[in-house]
């Protein structure tokens, strides 16, 4: 299927954001949380392997033509989110 779309121009793409993310106030705390961990040394960072299982059934992905962007939105906190860590 893969080779069929890009044949036509076209490939697989993540299609979802929060929707809460076009909020203003989520917006500015995103840029200011932005701000602050540009400003940490990476050094300092730690980083967890972690893996997880969504419960919805909501699509992820679509096609878009190459160069495009494939836009959707999805209502925050109603999916539950399993991890899983080592």
């Amino acid at each position: 299927m893969c080779r069929a779309l890009q044949r036509h121009g076209l490939v697989v793409k993540e299609t979802l954001r929060a929707s809460e993310q076009l909020k203003p106030d989520v917006a500015a705390e995103r840029d200011d949380f932005s701000k602050e961990i540009a400003a940490v040394d990476p050094s300092r960072l730690i980083f967890l392997n972690e893996s997880g299982i969504l419960t919805n059934i909501t699509r992820r992905y679509a096609q878009a033509p190459v160069g495009e962007q494939a836009c959707g939105e999805a209502p925050a906190n109603w999916v539950h989110l399993i991890t899983i860590r080592e």
